[in-house]
């Protein structure tokens, strides 16, 4: 557990460095990776709520939470 804590704190960095960079382009292209990336942040929250258990189950998100991030990220920008 203590190496996947570890590795989640990496991944947090990089969503942030990713979302710095990315604020300073054009959304409208981009709007397809921010969604996926905001997908992965998800999969990251549900690993770290259950507290790194279970690693051989998915983390499962359901269906109208990836639509509203569709609609969030992807129509609304």
């Amino acid at each position: 557990p203590r190496v996947c804590t570890a590795l989640a704190g990496i991944a947090r960095e990089r969503f942030l460095q990713a979302e710095a960079a990315l604020s300073k382009c054009r959304s409208g292209p981009l709007r397809p990776a921010v969604v996926m990336m905001m997908n992965y942040k998800r999969l990251l929250d549900g690993l770290e709520r259950r507290g790194w258990r279970s690693l051989d189950s998915p983390v499962v998100i359901s269906k109208p939470a990836k639509v509203w991030l569709a609609v969030r990220y992807g129509i609304l920008g």
